[in-house]
C-alpha cells in the first residue's frame, strides 16, 4: 500500500540537463531536452487531487554551475514543507576522478581539467539531498548521468562514472531512480527525440505506469515500468537501477 500525497502538499522540482558543453566534443543530444520535457509534465500535477500545486526551477546548458546546483538544492529546494515531495532530475555527464577516485558530475563549464574546481562533487550533492529529505515527507531523484560513449573520443582521461548512486542513501521516504546498472552506457535515441530513460520516464508518467488503472502511479510503479521498458527500447543494452527506502508512495495522478 502506498501513502497517499494530500491535496495539501506541493510538488517541486528541480530539473538540470546539461547537453551543451563549453567542451563541445562532450556535447549530448537530449539532456537538456530531456529536462525540461519531464518539468513539463510533472508541471500538471499541480492541477490534479496530490498537490495543490507545482514548483519547478529548470537549469540548462550554460545555466548548469556548481554553485548553481548547489544553491538550487539549498535554497530553492530548502522551501518545501513537511507535507512536500521534492524530485531531483538530473542529466548530463557524471564521470570519476581517476586521480582521487571521486566522483562528479559535469556543469557547462567543466572540463578534463578544471574537474575538480568546477564539477559538483557526488558526495556534496548527497549531503544535500539529505538536508532536503530532513525537511519533506519524501525526496525521488532520477539521475542519468552514465553516457560514457561521448566520453571516451573527447576526453579519454575522464572516466564515465559508474554507480555513484548505489552510495546515495537518505533513510526512509527516499526513491532513487538511476538510468543504467553500472557499466552500462546510457543511450540518447535520435528517433525518439529523448534519452531512452527519459522517454519511458514521460510515457509511464502520461499513464503507461498505470498497471491498476486507478488513475494514480505509485513510485514503485513508476520505477517498475522504467525498468522493464528502457531494455525494449535499446535492445537489452540498457538496465536502469532503483532503490527504495521505506514506504511506497502515491506519486502523481495520470
Amino acid at each position: 500500500t502506498s501513502a497517499p500525497a494530500t491535496a495539501a502538499s506541493i510538488l517541486w522540482l528541480l530539473s538540470i540537463g546539461v547537453s551543451r558543453y563549453r567542451q563541445p566534443d562532450i556535447n549530448l543530444q537530449f539532456a537538456a531536452a530531456d529536462a525540461r520535457a519531464i518539468a513539463t509534465t510533472l508541471q500538471r500535477q499541480g492541477e490534479g487531487p496530490l498537490y495543490r500545486e507545482t514548483r519547478t526551477l529548470v537549469l540548462t546548458d550554460e545555466e548548469v554551475t556548481r554553485e548553481r546546483i548547489l544553491d538550487s538544492l539549498e535554497r530553492f529546494l530548502g522551501q518545501a514543507g513537511p507535507d512536500d515531495v521534492a524530485v531531483i532530475f538530473v542529466a548530463g555527464h557524471g564521470v570519476q576522478d581517476p586521480v582521487s577516485g571521486s566522483y562528479y558530475f559535469l556543469p557547462f563549464p567543466a572540463t578534463a581539467q578544471n574537474l575538480v574546481s568546477t564539477g559538483v562533487r557526488m558526495s556534496d550533492f548527497d549531503e544535500m539531498v539529505r538536508v532536503v529529505r530532513h525537511n519533506v515527507r519524501a525526496v525521488v531523484v532520477m539521475l542519468d548521468t552514465c553516457h560514457a560513449g561521448a566520453l571516451r573520443v573527447a576526453s579519454p582521461s575522464l572516466v564515465a562514472s559508474d554507480d555513484p548512486t548505489a552510495r546515495l542513501s537518505a533513510g526512509e521516504g527516499f526513491f532513487l531512480l538511476a538510468a543504467t546498472k553500472a557499466g552500462e552506457d546510457s543511450k540518447e535515441e535520435p528517433d525518439l527525440g529523448h534519452g531512452a530513460f527519459t522517454y519511458a520516464l514521460l510515457e509511464g508518467l502520461q499513464g503507461a505506469a498505470d498497471a491498476d488503472g486507478d488513475g494514480l502511479l505509485s513510485v514503485s510503479d513508476l520505477f517498475g515500468y522504467v525498468a522493464r521498458r528502457v531494455p525494449q527500447l535499446t535492445g537489452g543494452e540498457q538496465h536502469p537501477y532503483h532503490k527504495e527506502e521505506g514506504t511506497d508512495l502515491a506519486f502523481t495522478a495520470v
